[in-house]
């Protein structure tokens, strides 16, 4: 039997490698993705039995319900991957307009709320669902300059996450917060020197792989299977 898996912010590069590990188990996939569907549409060519696309801006609550409303027509939900974030920008605390803040709330948090209250009585009738969602090991240690919207949003996911367990792991449902250092992206070429140094201060000269060190922890996940975590600049709670 196919599981069904959402999987948002799945145009990213960790959610398209995820999606291209997860393609050989026996799963049907729901992708939410707001503009680059290069990658995606490759795969539906492909599997156009396995893979769904939801075009979706994360911006608008409207959109979001939207996307909720499609996906709570599904039976039952085995899992959900929730991987969207707003475009990292580095700029100082005075600079930052309210507008941009509440945007990252909006696409990380906000979304996480609207889609999990729609659907989590169809991951209730799975019986053993899991949320995965995608932190940032920024929000333990002591952070950058300049990332203040971001990470404070992450830090409340991070905070979220412990709640929703509170009140769904005994009903079948495990919410479980990954927290990665900076991993390999083609966003990096795009960040300050200063925010690389901070996190080779704090993390070492390794960057996260994605392919080899989150995925196949995200899949585990997803599966209820043993999580080994061999990169100590990883962590899960």
């Amino acid at each position: 039997m196919n599981e069904n898996i959402i999987i948002t912010g799945a145009s990213s590069s960790i959610g398209n490698m995820l999606i291209d590990y997860l393609i050989k188990f026996p799963v049907k996939l729901y992708c939410q993705y707001s503009t680059n569907d290069k990658e995606l549409r490759k795969y539906k060519e492909i599997y156009p039995d396995k893979i769904f696309l939801y075009k979706s801006n994360f911006n608008r609550i409207s959109e979001i319900n939207n996307f909720s409303n499609k996906i709570n027509t599904l039976n039952i939900i085995n899992a959900f991957v929730h991987l969207p974030s707003k475009k990292v920008e580095i700029r100082k605390h005075k600079d930052i307009q309210w507008k941009d803040f509440s945007n990252h709330i909006t696409i990380q948090v906000g979304s996480l709320h609207i889609i999990t209250s729609k659907i989590i009585n169809k991951m209730k009738a799975s019986s053993s669902a899991n949320i995965v969602v995608l932190g940032s090991i920024g929000t333990q240690k002591q952070p950058p300059s300049g990332m203040i919207d971001y990470l404070s949003s992450k830090g409340m996911l991070a905070q979220y996450c412990k709640c929703m367990n509170s009140e769904y792991s005994s009903k079948g449902v495990k919410t479980t917060l990954i927290s990665p250092s900076m991993f390999k992206s083609p966003l990096l070429k795009k960040l300050p020197k200063f925010i690389i140094e901070k996190n080779t201060e704090m993390n070492g000269q390794n960057l996260i792989n994605i392919k080899n060190d989150l995925v196949p922890i995200i899949k585990n996940l997803i599966f209820n299977e043993k999580v080994n975590i061999e990169n100590k600049y990883i962590s899960i709670s």
